[in-house]
C-alpha cells in the first residue's frame, strides 16, 4: 500500500508502507493483471459453458446428469437474445444523452 511520496528533485516517488522503499512498476500493476486474469478466466468459463450447452447437451439423452446443470435448450436462444437487445439499449442510451448534452453546450 501507498503510503506517501518522497520528492527527489523533479519527480516524485510513491513509497511502499512496510518497506518504505519505492514501489516499484510490476507492484503497482499486479491489481491490474489480477482483474484481467480474473475476466479472462469468467470469458473462458462462459465460453466453455455456453458451447456446452449449446452443442452437447441437445445430443444427450434426456436421463444424462448433463442435463441437471443446464436450463433447457430455448433458453439458448431467449438469454443472448435479451442480453443483446439490453445492450444495444444501454449504448443507444449513451449516445442520446452524450448528443444531447453536446447540443446544450452549442446553444
Amino acid at each position: 500500500a501507498v503510503v506517501s511520496t518522497q520528492s527527489t528533485g523533479e519527480s516524485q516517488q510513491l513509497l511502499n508502507q512496510t518497506t518504505n522503499k519505492p514501489i516499484q512498476h510490476y507492484e503497482m500493476a499486479t491489481l491490474d493483471q489480477l482483474i484481467g486474469l480474473a475476466a479472462v478466466l469468467v470469458s473462458i468459463f462462459v465460453f466453455v459453458y455456453y458451447t456446452t450447452w449449446v452443442f452437447v447437451v441437445p445430443l444427450l439423452p434426456r436421463s444424462h446428469f448433463l442435463h441437471s446443470f443446464f436450463l433447457p435448450t430455448p433458453y439458448t436462444i431467449y438469454i443472448p437474445l435479451a442480453l443483446l437487445i439490453v445492450g444495444v439499449g444501454v449504448i443507444a442510451s449513451y449516445f442520446v444523452i452524450v448528443i444531447s448534452k453536446s447540443g446544450k453546450k452549442k446553444k
